[in-house]
């Protein structure tokens, strides 16, 4: 008599394939953030990820709300907005497939800066802080190729905002001069 065995144990142990060309994994060597990053490390960023689907015109957070993390734009798209000082809403951007925002909530427990939309049917993957700090203590060597590359990304935008402030100010000076 034959014995046979349906699905063993080790079956499921040692034989876990893991996708790298999903959607998932292309999204994230897409991100600055994890540049450098092996596809073992992006396996355990990817299991720390949180999935979640919007609809057209969906409110992801709030300008001054509590954040608690950032966003990957996997698939659809966007809408960055903030008030004015007259408390318009003005658009600052609208991010696609790849592009990511909220990043300073992983280092600052500071209110949004401005609130994120779906503009259609939108996949985000969400990392938090906590998902960080649990990195950090279990893989350091990996967390602080993150917090190097968000140090990166942050000061990148810390200098496009200063020339920008920078510009500003010659304009304004430029009227006033004019104006004279």
């Amino acid at each position: 008599m034959e014995l046979k065995q349906e699905n063993p144990i080790w079956t499921y142990l040692f034989r876990r394939k893991v996708d790298r060309q999903s959607s998932i994994y292309l999204t994230l060597q897409k991100v600055p953030l994890f540049n450098g990053i092996s596809n073992n490390e992006l396996e355990l960023i990817r299991r720390k990820l949180h999935i979640r689907h919007y609809r057209a015109d969906e409110l992801i957070f709030r300008e001054d709300e509590a954040g608690c993390g950032m966003y990957i734009v996997e698939k659809g798209a966007v809408r960055i907005t903030g008030k004015n000082q007259s408390g318009q809403e003005v658009e600052y951007a609208i991010l696609g497939e790849g592009e990511f925002f909220g990043e300073l909530a992983l280092v600052t427990s500071s209110p949004r800066k401005a609130s994120a939309f779906s503009t259609q049917k939108t996949t985000l993957m969400g990392f938090f802080e906590p998902d960080l700090q649990e990195l950090i203590e279990k893989h350091p060597h990996l967390g602080s190729k993150i917090l190097f590359q968000l140090s990166r990304v942050l000061g990148s935008r810390l200098d496009a905002m200063n020339n920008r402030v920078i510009l500003l100010q010659s304009q304004l000076e430029g009227s006033t001069n004019a104006d004279s």
